[in-house]
């Protein structure tokens, strides 16, 4: 089964990459973008910084909420592995 996986950089040089964004990560987003009103389609970027940033503190790789991440991320980002990569 292909994943999707995340990585992420801040401004401060804390790294992380191939973190496994999990089915909590992906629902967590869609109460999030319910309340604060978010289209997944329109608003890409939103969609995969907050996955990259969910999982990665799910990891415990920061304790940032995801403003403060935001404003301190060089990039956040999540993708879907393709099946057989």
């Amino acid at each position: 089964m292909a994943g999707t996986f995340a990585s992420f950089e801040l401004l401060d040089g804390t790294k992380g990459d191939d973190i496994r964004v999990t089915l909590k990560d992906k629902l967590q987003y869609e109460r999030t973008a319910k309340v604060k009103k978010w289209n997944p389609e329109k608003d890409f970027f939103s969609f995969g910084a907050f996955l990259a940033w969910h999982a990665s503190k799910r990891d415990g790789l920061h304790d940032l909420t995801f403003e403060d991440c935001t404003d301190k991320a060089l990039d956040l980002a999540a993708i879907a592995a393709l099946p057989g990569a």
